[in-house]
């Protein structure tokens, strides 16, 4: 399923392409509203035909849930830090980060990317021309690059539903971010017309996408008919067992005292109230055919098979998603270093991940740095090397990091032993910068002092 849209360079923007990009739109917004389904548990699955003897139960386990929580918090559970050589701008953008809570917003794109295979944040000045930004919600964005080989942003509609108590109807109301102008728009007069238009001082789309991969698949989307199966299976297996705790007693081969019950009327009302009591009664059986017994009926035991075809399920689940069963007992009392490796999927995927999200926040930070309108500010971020470190949160094995870089100091350089140690140095890079600082230091302490001895 394309989540994006691509129309000419020279594509003009005008109520009929709105009219026919929102129309469009409805089916991936049905296509989020599933992901979002299952990610909070309503689930579809295929129910045993009801009946007065049959009664289903409808079990779901959010296996989905858990992985995408599990991968969000491996990946962004901590918060990304901006790294800049120019002090001034660092503290800059950390001053924008801490006033629109960037961990809060990073973390809810990270699982948005996570649910739907991609997401978005939105740059825009407020009432006091403060430079802000937010993510927001898949179901509103309209997100359109130009057909070239570069596929520039071309623009982008966001868009919302609203509701007129007053006239007790539905309308829509939105934006359209350009390059050039930003237009506002509605349908109130029962057809999308624009409004009011707005010089955009950023120069570039406002809405920034971040893809969770090339073919922005998420967690959830390849693993919907898995969670099928596996809710079937658990609901099979608590339908039947509530039905057979309750089972049938059957009577065979033996005369009960029925005088009272001679007339066929009677009868009949013996048969039903045996009927409703749950026992299969049969008083005469051919001769020399079947021996009296009176027990209760048991339904044929598949549960190793059925625990098999759900372990399976759920393996796969985690096959296909990178994401190790943390419940699984073989995971308990095992090392960091254990974990780490039952983890080396998962890296894999984090590290794609990871450089796509890199280059959505280097797209923000731009627009960030061209909506404070400061010439300077936008030269200094054009000519700075801007890093984003990202750190995995996962139990770090401390002791083995120093030990193995130890081992390496002889015939390793200072940067690959560093690098080595990424629990206590994420920044290899600063924290060459720092020993060699306290070396100058150090030296220029040394001729000091002897001049003092002087």
């Amino acid at each position: 399923m394309d989540k994006i849209y691509k129309l000419p360079v020279d594509t003009v923007i005008n109520e009929n392409l709105v009219t026919k990009l929102i129309n469009n739109h409805s089916r991936l917004v049905d296509f989020y509203k599933k992901m979002d389904k299952y990610y909070n548990g309503n689930h579809d699955i295929t129910a045993p035909n009801n009946s007065e003897y049959n009664k289903n139960i409808e079990v779901i386990s959010n296996r989905t849930k858990y992985i995408v929580d599990i991968y969000n918090g491996y990946f962004l559970g901590s918060p990304i830090k901006l790294k800049c050589d120019d002090e001034n701008l660092l503290l800059e953008l950390e001053t924008t980060d801490r006033i629109n809570q960037a961990n809060q917003v990073n973390r809810v794109i990270s699982k948005n990317m996570a649910k739907y295979g991609h997401a978005f944040d939105l740059v825009f000045n407020d009432e006091q021309a403060n430079i802000n930004y937010t993510y927001l919600d898949n179901k509103e964005v309209i997100y359109v690059y130009d057909n070239t080989i570069l596929e520039r942003p071309l623009f982008a509609i966001h868009y919302t539903a609203s509701k007129d108590f007053l006239n007790e109807r539905k309308y829509i109301t939105g934006t359209v971010y350009g390059k050039d102008e930003r237009i506002e728009f509605d349908d109130k007069n029962g057809r999308f017309t624009f409004k009011e238009r707005f010089v955009n001082p950023f120069g570039e789309v406002q809405i920034t996408e971040y893809i969770e991969n090339d073919e922005r698949i998420g967690a959830i989307e390849p693993l919907v008919s898995l969670q099928d199966g596996y809710n079937q299976g658990l609901s099979d297996k608590a339908t039947a067992n509530a039905y057979f705790s309750d089972c049938y007693m059957k009577i065979i081969g033996v005369d009960l005292d029925i005088d009272e019950y001679d007339e066929e009327d009677n009868a009949n009302q013996l048969i039903a109230n045996l009927k409703e009591e749950r026992i299969i009664y049969i008083p005469k059986v051919q001769e020399g055919v079947a021996q009296p017994q009176i027990d209760f009926l048991s339904k044929p035991s598949n549960d190793a098979g059925e625990e098999n075809l759900l372990n399976r399920i759920k393996d796969d689940m985690h096959t296909i998603s990178h994401i190790p069963d943390f419940k699984d007992l073989s995971f308990s009392n095992t090392s960091a270093e254990a974990i780490r490796l039952a983890m080396w999927d998962l890296d894999n995927v984090c590290m794609e991940k990871e450089d796509n999200f890199k280059e959505g926040l280097s797209r923000r930070y731009n627009l960030i740095c061209i909506g404070k309108n400061n010439a300077q500010l936008v030269n200094t971020i054009n000519d700075s090397d801007i890093d984003f470190l990202f750190s995995r949160n996962i139990p770090q094995n401390i002791t083995s990091e120093l030990d193995n870089a130890i081992k390496g100091r002889s015939f390793l350089s200072q940067e690959t032993v560093l690098g080595m140690i990424p629990s206590i140095v994420p920044d290899v890079a600063n924290e060459i910068k720092l020993l060699e600082e306290e070396k100058e230091k150090s030296i220029t302490d040394m001729f000091v002092g002897d001049n003092h001895e002087h």
